[in-house]
Parts: C-alpha cells; sequence; structure tokens
C-alpha cells in the first residue's frame, strides 16, 4: 500500500499550522501524532515503517519524503511531495500555498494531529527529540546507537503502545489495552 500521499498531506497539514519548521520537528511531531492515534484507535496515521536512529525515532518514509529522496520514492511520488511542499535552506520546510483537501486523513487523524500540534507544536526539536528518548521503544536501542552499531534499527509498530509515566499522550493504560486488541485484530 502507497502511503505516500498520506504522508505528505499530514506533513501538509502540520506546517499550515505550524508555519515553517524543521527536517527533525516535522518527523518527531509525525512520529507522536502515530503514536497517539496507534493508542487511541488501534493504527497509525501513515501507515510507516518506524525506525529508531541516534536522534528518536522515525518514520521511514516520512525521512524519505523530506528528503525528496528519490532512491526510495517512486518519481510521482516526489513529484506529489513537491506539489504540496517546499523546503527552505537545508533542513526547514514549509507547506505550498495550493489547497490541499486532506482526503487521505480520517477525522481521526486530523483530531490526532490536532492533540499533538497544540500539547507539542511550540516544543523545538530538541526538545521533541528529548521527549521521544524516553520511549521505551527507542530507549531499547539506545546504547547500540550511541556507539554507532547500527545508523538505523526497525521498530515494530506494536512497541508503540508502550507508555511511560507520566504519559505525555494523556492515553488511558485501558484505552492502549482496548486498540491493541483492535491492531492485533481481536476486536473487543
Amino acid at each position: 500500500m502507497n502511503n505516500t500521499h498520506t504522508i505528505v498531506q499530514a506533513l501538509h497539514y502540520v506546517l499550515k499550522r505550524v508555519g515553517s519548521a524543521n527536517k527533525l520537528k516535522l518527523v518527531k511531531l509525525l512520529f507522536l501524532a502515530d503514536k497517539y492515534h496507534l493508542q487511541l484507535f488501534g493504527r497509525t496515521i501513515t501507515a510507516d515503517e518506524f525506525i529508531a536512529m541516534k536522534r528518536g525515532p522515525v518514520g521511514s518514509v516520512t525521512k524519505d519524503i523530506l528528503d525528496f529522496d528519490q532512491d526510495w520514492l517512486e518519481s510521482e511520488d516526489v513529484e506529489y511531495s513537491e506539489k504540496f511542499l517546499e523546503r527552505v535552506g537545508d533542513f526547514d520546510y514549509k507547506a505550498k500555498s495550493i489547497e490541499c483537501e486532506y482526503e487521505m486523513l480520517s477525522e481521526t487523524d486530523i483530531k490526532a494531529l490536532d492533540f499533538v500540534l497544540t500539547r507539542f507544536g511550540a516544543l523545538s526539536h530538541g526538545q521533541l527529540i528529548d521527549l521521544t528518548h524516553t520511549f521505551p521503544e527507542w530507549a531499547r536501542h539506545e546504547k547500540e546507537l550511541a556507539e554507532e552499531v547500527v545508523k538505523r534499527a526497525p521498530i515494530d509498530t506494536a512497541e508503540m503502545f508502550s507508555q511511560i509515566i507520566p504519559d505525555p499522550l494523556n492515553v488511558s493504560p485501558r484505552h492502549v489495552e482496548e486498540s491493541k486488541a483492535i491492531y492485533a485484530g481481536k476486536f473487543c
């Protein structure tokens, strides 16, 4: 399934609300929105593949989109990305002024993005890195990443149900358990 359009629309939505942002902030905000949506509804917004990197967890395709990476993306996906996203300088982005219908984003996707933007949108990319370093799905790779044994390590999406205390996403453990059952296909 090609999730590029969904990710581009989510990035455009975020950029329309925050103005410009650097790549690290964008990948962290989308990761948080995916984690939050997964814990509430049993699926991520982007259907991305997640990886742990030195500066924290990120969506792999999200990172490729922001790199306009033609080695990993189909040319039509790069064109779609360039239609809605604009690189400003080396690492900053803004939404192009073209209207986007956000037809790939559900109501719950928008609510999750709004929650993350309200709660974390004012944080710097450094603060977002620090926050995402507290999550167990990244922390379990911390040593091998710090020692540069690996540059990236896969994160199983199911690991993103992990919670910390206090929970910055503020999702009740009971709700997370119900969403885990939905994710696993065992509807309550």
